[in-house]
């Protein structure tokens, strides 16, 4: 290859770095990160509460509802990642992390599928498909880790089942015991390793040679996550959110997807694609992909959140489905045959492309914009957050206890550290009885006042438009101290509790 031949083929990208750069654009410059979702805020300030510390806390510190309660920390290492980003650069930073991770999972995706047998451009057809769908999902949150984790951990698998190696194993009970420290998805890498398991121990599987050395990496991968600041704890704190239907049923993304939302209606294509893979009788689905796409199908239909692991763990399946249709085809027809004309063309060019100057001078790009202008895009906003109303009181907040909006939590630990909240996001810790009570309490049922008094109340911040503003502005020991068409401040007069 000629000198200037060489030049071309490393200035031309790869399918893979194509995904790399619609990723990291679409999570910079395609969405508002920070435009409804607060709990970054208590994640980052828990994370700057360890820097500091340099002590992983066991009980509350935040809240004055909860205050000195045990607390399971199952997300502290994700929290001081986050906050050592914002410490660096500020949510900006933090915005940066959040693409990377993005993109590092459609980067694995793109892998699977190619070691799936999918050609380059039939990879990039099938990735895209896929951060369509991690996207659904797309907040600056530790479980970004889990999505991440998820396609690591169905990649090191099939590499194993395809070439077995130890190593790889090993690769995978360490990335548990990792896992185990960032977030409480990793059930999730241990649910796709028994998949794999029982795969190996069914009667006449073609993978059955390596059904010990997967035993093994089920028990290693088990006591991995045991290796947390909560050891066994962090199961109990995990598993016991999944019973509490109250809880689920009053988290957005804990409910199933609506299909008239733009969202639900990718979910559909994502379905509709694998069902008419699987129905086209051609397609050969062994045990390991159909339990993994029929099962993470169900987990997305019960709740949204599950709609990004779907994208990582049942359509990279597409790309050994649609190579085994065009293998059993004895006589392609035209559409197909001019698909694998496509794919073998994009193959061969592929060979002589390395891609990672573009790739990498847009990402450098990206995060400089980013870091250097990014102050206005990368932050809470004014339309979803009391930005306005906390500027306008100052730096010295009322006195005494508050009562605020649940999403606004994360965002008043964030901006005011000093401000122990009522409740916040996370509302597996604040339990069933406080949620509920907040909910009486804002949407003024009978009772509600009485609550604040029991909460010792002497504050509230919450949205202009909901019931409890309506109540306050008709007792005559309540002060509104300001509002505005996002918040109302009301503040209790002195002997009046």
């Amino acid at each position: 290859m000629s000198p200037s031949t060489r030049l071309r083929a490393s200035l031309l990208p790869t399918s893979g770095t194509v995904i790399v750069t619609a990723a990291v654009g679409w999570a910079l410059f395609g969405v508002r990160l920070f435009r409804n979702d607060g709990d970054v805020g208590r994640h980052i300030r828990l994370g700057r509460y360890i820097l500091e510390s340099g002590t992983i806390p066991r009980v509350d510190l935040f809240s004055h509802t909860m205050s000195g309660q045990p607390f399971v920390p199952y997300e502290w290492l994700s929290e001081v990642i986050f906050a050592a980003a914002d410490r660096m650069g500020g949510l900006p930073a933090v915005a940066v992390l959040t693409s990377l991770l993005f993109a590092g999972a459609a980067l694995v995706v793109f892998r699977l599928c190619v070691l799936l047998g999918a050609g380059p451009l039939l990879a990039a057809a099938i990735s895209t498909l896929s951060i369509a769908l991690q996207a659904v999902h797309l907040l600056p949150r530790p479980h970004l880790f889990t999505t991440l984790f998820a396609a690591c951990t169905l990649l090191l698998l099939e590499s194993y089942r395809r070439r077995p190696n130890g190593w790889l194993l090993v690769c995978l009970v360490a990335l548990m015991a990792l896992w185990a420290n960032l977030h409480g998805g990793f059930l999730v890498g241990l649910v796709v390793v028994g998949v794999y398991l029982v795969d190996a121990w069914r009667p006449g599987s073609k993978a059955n040679s390596g059904r010990v050395q997967l035993s093994l990496a089920m028990v290693g991968g088990f006591l991995a996550t045991l290796l947390n600041p909560a050891g066994i704890e962090i199961w109990s704190h995990t598993i016991s959110y999944l019973g509490v239907d109250f809880l689920v049923d009053q988290t957005d993304e804990y409910r199933s997807p609506d299909f008239h939302q733009l969202y639900g209606k990718v979910f559909l294509v994502g379905i509709l694609a694998g069902f008419a893979l699987l129905g086209s009788g051609r397609s050969r689905a062994g045990f390991r992909d159909l339990t993994l796409f029929l099962g993470w199908l169900v987990a997305g239909l019960i709740s949204a959140r599950n709609i990004p692991l779907f994208g990582v763990l049942a359509v990279p399946w597409f790309a050994l489905w649609t190579q085994n249709s065009a293998a059993s085809a004895s006589r392609p027809d035209g559409l197909l045959r001019r698909l694998q004309d496509l794919d073998a063309r994009g193959r061969a060019v592929e060979t002589q492309l390395s891609g990672a100057i573009p790739t990498l001078v847009f990402v450098i790009v990206a995060i400089s914009l980013a870091l250097t202008g990014g102050r206005d895009r990368y932050s809470f906003e004014s339309g979803s957050f009391p930005v306005v109303a906390m500027a306008a009181i100052g730096d010295v907040v009322p006195p005494g206890n508050v009562f605020n909006e649940m999403p606004w939590g994360g965002y008043l630990l964030y901006s005011r550290p000093e401000l122990p909240v009522f409740i916040d996001g996370q509302t597996d810790f604040y339990g069933e009885e406080l949620s509920r009570d907040y909910l009486r309490i804002r949407e003024l049922a009978p009772g509600a006042f009485d609550l604040l008094d029991r909460y010792s109340i002497d504050w509230v911040l919450v949205r202009s438009t909901v019931p409890l503003v309506q109540g306050l502005d008709l007792k005559p020991e309540w002060t509104c101290a300001y509002r505005d068409p996002i918040a109302s401040i009301f503040v209790r007069q002195q002997g009046s509790s």
